[in-house]
């Protein structure tokens, strides 16, 4: 049996299809939105876990998260003075954002 494709097919280039899709920033959007809503990070979760708000978190200033987070500011220091941890970090967000740039992933 074979493939019979019907009188009023059309031949799209893939930055066509991109077009009709949406384009990628939308893809990127689409992507973040739903990782957001697939791990949960809603206020409603953060409260129910007793987690403080972005806006809280941020009012607190390093010293404060210092005095309650030693050991995770600790490593992070540690971590973000080594030029070969940020090299590889940033490498990393480069394909994070590249791959949901052009892919559905989380929507």
């Amino acid at each position: 049996m074979e493939l019979v494709l019907p009188n009023n097919y059309v031949a799209l280039e893939e930055e066509e299809m991109m077009y009709l899709d949406g384009g990628s920033p939308q893809n990127l959007i689409k992507n973040i939105q739903g990782l957001i809503h697939k791990t949960g990070l809603s206020m409603a979760n953060r409260i129910a876990a007793g987690l403080p708000s972005t806006i809280t978190m941020a009012k607190w200033g390093y010293w404060t998260a210092m005095a309650y987070f030693p050991g995770v500011i600790t490593k992070l220091s540690a971590l973000t003075g080594n030029p070969i941890i940020i090299g590889l970090a940033g490498l990393g967000a480069a394909a994070a954002v590249h791959h949901l740039w052009h892919n559905r992933v989380f929507y």
